[in-house]
């Protein structure tokens, strides 16, 4: 090979090579921000656990319920200011669709028909969604496994949820929304 092209091809293939280290180095700075904000929230939240009854040790679905809303109630008034892009900024949104996009892709399936068997399992009645309100598990369908684990891990008391194409971050005893990411599931 012609030294000049050998040249021009390792100039492309290093610019190439950067720009995938820039991408991966964004997705890892996003992904190091949500975690630590997670944390924030865990820590946080902790204060307001030891307020209320455990939840784990209850049997009576009435105490359960109860016990849940105590937290809520909790929670919400500690956090009156909470609002969508907490803990999902727009870093984190771009690194997380990259994420949903890929896992998608490594799938072969489309993201319009996720979207479809996610709202098939909901009520016909759509649910509005609100930082700070209480989750409908009858709206939010569990998340596929394949995208649980393109995402990063939560600790046991949050989990992620589809509410047709949001993504949703619940605190499951509170069944609190922590916060939303509008239009994970991008359908074109």
């Amino acid at each position: 090979m012609p030294r000049l092209l050998h040249g021009v091809l390792t100039a492309i293939l290093a610019v190439g090579f950067t720009g995938a280290a820039i991408g991966a180095t964004d997705q890892d700075q996003a992904t190091e921000q949500f975690i630590q904000r997670v944390n924030a929230y865990m820590e946080f939240r902790s204060d307001f656990v030891d307020m209320v009854p455990p939840l784990v040790t209850l049997s009576d679905a009435q105490a359960i319920d109860i016990a849940s809303n105590a937290l809520a109630v909790s929670l919400r008034a500690a956090r009156p200011e909470a609002k969508i892009g907490d803990i999902f900024t727009p870093e984190v949104v771009a690194a997380f669709r990259q994420r949903i996009d890929d896992a998608i892709g490594h799938q072969r399936c489309a993201a319009a028909d996720l979207v479809s068997e996610i709202t098939s399992e909901a009520p016909a009645a759509s649910v509005p969604l609100a930082v700070n309100a209480r989750f409908d598990w009858a709206h939010g369908a569990a998340t596929p496994g394949f995208l649980i684990a393109a995402l990063p891990a939560l600790p046991d008391e949050l989990q992620y949820r589809f509410v047709g194409g949001d993504l949703v971050l619940v605190d499951v005893p509170a069944r609190l929304i922590v916060d939303i990411m509008p239009v994970a599931l991008v359908v074109d």
